[in-house]
Parts: structure tokens; sequence; C-alpha cells
């Protein structure tokens, strides 16, 4: 991509998914309107510094790359991006998310499912409002006690993880309706779900759970 890319000061959306990319142009950081960035499906090792220049970004895809090659994280200047709404870094082989996640305290949405997270830092629990939180397909063996600061949520997919227990601090989430559980390495569920009166879809399948909460079962069948 040329350098003379930052010239284009009025674009607003940018889309670049699907090329043979390796690097962006430092000069991306001089678009300072860009609402939308889409660099999915390239060959991205590292994202420029100059990207946390733009804060009008609110949408950034940048799943299926190779950022795992860099500190197996999210590149840092992703998280100088105050006005982003939606995050999709899905199939990077990313295994942590960093404390800086805490920056993106206006995220609606996070997508980092299909790498291998084992851990999450307690800081994502200044995601307040965050909506869907989608962690399907990693490594994950356990979550922070704060993470029940995500008290927005109302969709979470945690499937096809090594969870063995859940913290009670998922009894904040009062406005969830879905939660996906499923595959896991779960023998039983906090009492504290019961307090997730609007949830209207719970998947545990496949995990080795005998006795699920009385609460739960008091309530019957969704």
């Amino acid at each position: 991509m040329p350098n003379q890319i930052g010239r284009l000061t009025e674009l607003r959306r940018l889309l670049l998914d699907r090329n043979e990319l390796t690097i962006l142009p430092e000069s991306i950081g001089d678009l300072v309107n860009l609402q939308d960035l889409y660099v999915s499906e390239n060959h991205l090792g590292a994202i420029p510094s100059s990207i946390g220049n733009l804060s009008n970004l609110q949408d950034l895809r940048l799943q299926y790359n190779d950022l795992h090659t860099l500190f197996n994280m999210i590149p840092a200047p992703v998280f100088q991006l105050h006005s982003l709404l939606h995050l999709e870094g899905f199939g990077n082989e990313l295994t942590a998310l960093p404390s800086l996640i805490g920056n993106l305290s206006k995220l609606v949405h996070l997508n980092l499912s299909n790498n291998q997270l084992r851990t999450l830092a307690p800081e994502i629990g200044f995601l307040t409002n965050t909506t869907e939180l989608l962690l399907a397909h990693n490594d994950l063996d356990m979550l922070p006690d704060e993470i029940g600061g995500m008290h927005a949520l109302t969709a979470v997919q945690l499937a096809h993880n090594r969870l063995e227990s859940l913290p009670a601090e998922i009894g904040f989430w009062s406005a969830l309706t879905e939660l996906n559980l499923a595959t896991n390495r779960l023998t039983a569920l906090p009492v504290e779900l019961g307090l997730l009166t609007l949830l209207s879809r719970l998947d545990i399948e496949n995990n080795e759970i005998t006795v699920p909460p009385v609460e739960v079962v008091a309530r019957g069948p969704a």
C-alpha cells in the first residue's frame, strides 16, 4: 500500500480485507476522520504505532492475520483508540489479553474467539459498556473476578475453553440474555447464576456438571 494513502484525509471507511498485506504504512495515522478500518484476512504481523492517532475510529477488524508473531497479543496502539466501539481480533493465535484492554471503555462488541488466550487481565472489568463478549475456542481455564464489572453484557460466548469454574461475580451480569459455556470442564455452576433473570438461552452441554444450582432449576425451562 502506498504511503500516499495518508493524503486521503476525508476517508470515513477503508476496507482492505482479503489481500496480501504484510504491513500498513505509518501514514495511515493521518486519516483522522476514519471511522471504520477493515484489514481482516491479510498477513499483518504488526500494526503501525500511528494507528493510535485515529481518534474517530469506531470499528476495527483485524481477524485472521498474523498478529501472534509479535508478543502474541493485540498490538499496543489499538488500546489508544478511545472511541472504538467494535473490535474483531479472532483467529490470530493471541495468548493473552493485556491490562491495556481497560482503556477501551466505550467498546460495545469484543470478539477474540479462535485464539489461544490463556488469561484475561482483570482490567477487562472496566469495559462497562460492552454488550457482546465473544471468547469461544480459546484456552481459558478461569475468569477474573473483575469480569463481573461488565454489567452491560447481553451475550457471552465462552464455549470450547478449559473453564473448571465460574466466578460468583457473573451474578452482576443482570442484562444477560445468552450464555454459552458448552465444551468446558465445569463441574458445577455458581448459585449466582440464578440472579440472571433475563437469561433466555443457556448452553452448558459437554461439561462435567452433575447438579445445576437449585435457583436455576426452580425457574423451570425457558
